[in-house]
């Protein structure tokens, strides 16, 4: 799934994420934050957690849902570091 700002400069993707076994983990996705096509963080989230912000980037903040289609699973190791709170 793909979000944009109303004016299109910061845009938030999220990815469903695969171990290196190529299991899909269904708890998390990758969340990317890019601005003016640069990206500017990455880190994995909790699907709770992705739910209540696509809410709020929706309802608060004038974001709109770009792209609403299933993606290519992301390959992420679990890394403690990697995670976002």
């Amino acid at each position: 799934m793909q979000i944009k700002s109303s004016c299109e400069s910061m845009c938030v993707d999220y990815y469903e994420i695969k171990d290196i076994n190529g299991k899909i983990d269904t708890q998390n996705r990758l969340k990317v934050l890019t601005f003016m096509g640069e990206t500017m963080k990455k880190g994995v989230i909790n699907v709770w957690k992705m739910a209540e912000e696509l809410d709020d980037y929706l309802q608060n903040y004038n974001y709109k849902v770009t792209i609403n289609t299933k993606r290519s699973p992301q390959l992420v190791l679990k890394r403690r570091d990697y995670y976002v709170s």
